[in-house]
């Protein structure tokens, strides 16, 4: 249903002890979930445009633009909370991991949408300011990517960040020697059918 396997290892890990404190220990799952080990499809760049036209025949800017950033960044669920209208307007996000380059289109639209809905913090965060739980947002994109008639397993945040890995790696091939400019120059074509004010 959208779940990564180290969520699904969270919640196993919690079940595991309470099973261990109420004394059901023959109940408890040994066996973990390998991250690596996913057969999670990547999404196409089509089925990637019929998510975005859903969303907006759902008249749902939220998952639209989760949609973008997912495909268009390869951004980890875990660190959407550091997207937020500071990083948005530097341009990129500085991860433990990396550093995410946002294409100046899809900036301005997450700017106007922070603005818009009064967020001067996380731009996808919660009316408390608490991030989206990965669980909530599978949500979110599982009615999107039904309503677009795509098969179990597209449309999560894997298999969107799947679909921006395997177009920097085309790209690669391609021998293109600036994969953030020719990720922003896709984009950019794209923006005219694909942005959420048409």
């Amino acid at each position: 249903e959208g779940y990564s396997p180290n969520t699904l290892n969270y919640f196993g890990a919690i079940c595991n002890r309470w099973l261990k404190y109420m004394g059901a220990q023959e109940y408890r799952k040994k066996e973990k979930y390998d991250p690596s080990k996913t057969s999670q499809p990547a999404t196409t760049r089509e089925e990637y445009h019929r998510m975005l036209d859903a969303a907006k025949e759902l008249r749902d800017e939220r998952s639209f633009l989760l949609i973008k950033v997912f495909a268009n960044t390869g951004i980890f669920v875990q660190d959407l909370g550091l997207l937020t209208v500071e990083t948005t307007s530097a341009g990129e996000i500085r991860t433990g991991r990396r550093t995410i380059h946002l294409p100046p289109c899809l900036c301005k639209e997450l700017l106007s949408y922070a603005d818009f809905h009064g967020k001067p913090g996380m731009i996808f965060g919660t009316r408390t300011e608490n991030v989206l739980q990965e669980a909530r947002i599978a949500g979110c994109l599982k009615a999107v990517s039904q309503a677009a008639g795509l098969a179990d397993g597209k449309g999560t945040p894997h298999s969107l960040q799947k679909l921006y890995w395997n177009t920097r790696t085309e790209m690669e091939e391609d021998g293109v020697s600036d994969l953030d400019q020719a990720m922003d120059e896709l984009m950019e074509r794209k923006q005219a059918s694909y942005g959420w004010r048409v």
